[in-house]
C-alpha cells in the first residue's frame, strides 16, 4: 500500500520549493533549446523583475530574445546554441515592461543529452542594474571633475603620458587660465566665482570631440589636448574658443570671461609631451601679460 504520509510529507516540500523558486528576486529558468526551442521551467520573479507575463514567455519561446538588448541578442543566441564559455557569467540588457532596460547576470549550465548534444540551458538570471549603475558612477568620478563635467587633471595627465609613451600622433595641446576669478570672488562672492568657472567649462564643451581631451586641470586652469591634428587646426580652435567667449561675454556684460590662452604643437607625440606643454604654457602667460 501507498504510504500516504510520506506523499504528503513529499507534496509539502514540492510547494515549499516552489514557493521558494516563486519568491525568489533571482530569475530561474529551464530553456530547452532542442528539439525546439522552449521554457521547459521559468519562474514567477519574471514578472517581478522584469513586468513581463509568465503565461507570454511560455506562449512565445523567443519573447525573451525579443525583448533583448539589439547588442546583446548575439550573446543569447550563443548561449543557446552551446557556443559560449559555461564557466563565466553572461551580462546583458533586458527590456523591462516600461521600456526601460536592466542589466541582467546570467548564470548558464548547459544540459546535455547522452550523445553530448546540447538540449537545454538552466541557470539564475540577477538584477545586477544598480551595480552596474554604481561602477559607471565611480569609473566617472575617476575621470570626470565633478564640479565643471569637464575631463579631471589624473585623465588628462594619463592621455599626454600615453601620447608620450605609446601613440605616435601629431598632437595639440592649449592651455587656458582665468584671468578675472580673483577678482569675481572678491567683488561678488565665491558663488559668482564658481559659477564662472562652470560657464567656462561650458563653453569650452562646445569643442568637444572625439579627438579631443578638454579637462580642468585646476582651480581657473584648463587644458585642451588635440591628436591627431595639424598646427592649422590648433590655431583654428583657439580661434573658435576666442569667439565664443567674444559672443558671451556680448551677451553677458556684467559677468565677462576673460581668458589667457596659449598653443603649441607638434608634429610627434613620442617624448615629446613635456615640451609641448611648456610650450603652450608658456605662450598662455605671454596671452595674460598681453590681456593686462
Amino acid at each position: 500500500m501507498m504510504d500516504i504520509s510520506k506523499c504528503k510529507v513529499n507534496e509539502q516540500r514540492l510547494n515549499m520549493i516552489d514557493n521558494i523558486l516563486n519568491n525568489s528576486k533571482d530569475i530561474i529558468y529551464y530553456y530547452q533549446v532542442s528539439p525546439e526551442r522552449k521554457f521547459i521551467y521559468l519562474s514567477k520573479s519574471v514578472e517581478a523583475v522584469l513586468g513581463h507575463s509568465l503565461d507570454l514567455n511560455y506562449e512565445n519561446p523567443l519573447y525573451v530574445f525579443e525583448n533583448a538588448h539589439p547588442d546583446d541578442v548575439l550573446k543569447l543566441e550563443r548561449k543557446a546554441s552551446g557556443e559560449m564559455d559555461y564557466s563565466k557569467s553572461v551580462i546583458t540588457r533586458w527590456k523591462h515592461k516600461d521600456g526601460n532596460y536592466l542589466w541582467m547576470e546570467d548564470y548558464p549550465i548547459p544540459i546535455y543529452d547522452e550523445g553530448g548534444k546540447l538540449v537545454g540551458v538552466q541557470g539564475i538570471c540577477r538584477d545586477i542594474s544598480q551595480k552596474v549603475e554604481l561602477e559607471e558612477k565611480l569609473k566617472y568620478l575617476t575621470s570626470h571633475d565633478v564640479f565643471t563635467g569637464l575631463r579631471n587633471r589624473a585623465y588628462f595627465d594619463e592621455q599626454l603620458k600615453i601620447c608620450n609613451n605609446t601613440n605616435n600622433t601629431p598632437i595639440g595641446l592649449i592651455i587656458c587660465d582665468l584671468d578675472n576669478l580673483k577678482v569675481i570672488n572678491d567683488s561678488f562672492g565665491h558663488d559668482k566665482g564658481d559659477l564662472l568657472i562652470k560657464n567656462t567649462s561650458n563653453l569650452l564643451l562646445n569643442l568637444s570631440d572625439e579627438n579631443k581631451v578638454i579637462a580642468r586641470l585646476g582651480g581657473d586652469e584648463f587644458g585642451i589636448l588635440i591628436k591627431d591634428t595639424s598646427e592649422f587646426d590648433v590655431i583654428d580652435i583657439c580661434k573658435k574658443l576666442n569667439t565664443i567667449i567674444s559672443i558671451y561675454n556680448t551677451e553677458n556684460k556684467n559677468f565677462l570671461i576673460k581668458l589667457s590662452i596659449g598653443h603649441a604643437f607638434s608634429e610627434t607625440s613620442l617624448n615629446t609631451v613635456d615640451d609641448v606643454f611648456k610650450r603652450a604654457d608658456t605662450n598662455m602667460y605671454i596671452d595674460k601679460k598681453r590681456n593686462k
